[in-house]
């Protein structure tokens, strides 16, 4: 018979939520809202594959837990993205690269642990292929399914080389290609602790001429540059750029960018109390349901 997935969703941003019979349920000098939190997620995955298991489902069932943000590091009380630098917003490892954890029992991953780079819109038709079902093709300029299938590097155990193009808003900061990432703009946050000399910046610096170079499978921390902005150029940088800004250039001059599909804001969304609030004195009154137009300058 065909697998099936099942999702479920949590929030665990800043203040992170955490249900009411959690609160206080982490113990030890950092307990916080946020290991409150984490009690309750991994309780909750405990559940579902527990249930699973009880109704016969389980080999045939593609859980999948993944996160669309990454810490808000400069909060120690918000968790932590250690070993990589930044906090989500950044366009450092630190605020790009999230868990993703697959499990189908009954399908033959080769396998533990993968280096494959993905994104979020990857796993859709990945999923699909996982599952036996047929991904959606595209029609007339509409797609039912974006990304790329990337289940045969799950089965090889073999990365498929491929291009990720790094946004913050509608500006190309930078590009990723198999090991090495090339940051043509960089703005970072001051996470405490942490301090990149080419990249920590509030205000945002342009080195398209030199784009910033890392190798982030050897140095996912992203603290030992390959070369790029205002140093010297190494033999390795060298041999590694032109490929990069080809594709840099490629991207800028044909991927068209369009009017957000999400840029409509409503205050009342928002979690204004949530269990915790108070220790961080977050806890807001509700807002008046009404659409408006969302402003973030920082995100271009």
């Amino acid at each position: 018979s065909r697998s099936t997935c099942i999702s479920s969703l949590d929030a665990l941003v800043h203040p992170p939520y955490r249900s009411q019979e959690y609160v206080g349920s982490s113990s030890g000098s950092r307990a916080t809202a946020y290991t409150d939190a984490l009690q309750e997620i991994d309780n909750l995955v405990g559940e579902l594959t527990a249930t699973l298991e009880r109704l016969g489902k389980k080999e045939r069932t593609l859980i999948v837990l993944t996160a669309d943000s990454t810490a808000l590091a400069s909060h120690f009380v918000a968790g932590s993205n250690n070993p990589f630098s930044g906090e989500t917003g950044d366009t450092t490892e630190g605020g790009v690269r999230v868990p993703g954890l697959l499990s189908l029992p009954g399908y033959n991953f080769n396998t533990s642990r993968s280096e494959q780079v993905m994104n979020l819109a990857d796993l859709h038709v990945t999923v699909l292929s996982l599952l036996g079902m047929e991904v959606p093709k595209c029609e007339e300029e509409k797609c039912v399914a974006g990304g790329m299938d990337v289940s045969q590097s799950l089965t090889t155990g073999q990365p498929i080389n491929r291009t990720v193009a790094i946004y913050r808003g509608r500006t190309l900061m930078a590009i990723r290609m198999g090991r090495h990432k090339a940051h043509r703009m960089s703005i970072s946050s001051f996470v405490p602790g942490q301090f990149l000399d080419t990249l920590t910046s509030y205000a945002l610096k342009d080195t398209t001429a030199n784009p910033i170079l890392y190798d982030v499978v050897a140095d996912p921390s992203e603290r030992f540059f390959v070369g790029g902005g205002f140093d010297a150029v190494s033999a390795r940088y060298s041999s590694t750029m032109p490929a990069m800004k080809d594709e840099i250039n490629y991207v800028l001059e044909n991927v068209v960018m369009t009017g957000g599909l999400l840029n409509e804001c409503n205050d009342a969304f928002r979690e204004w109390a949530p269990p915790g609030c108070a220790q961080f004195e977050l806890c807001l009154q509700p807002s008046q349901d009404k659409l408006k137009m969302c402003v973030i300058p920082q995100y271009g």
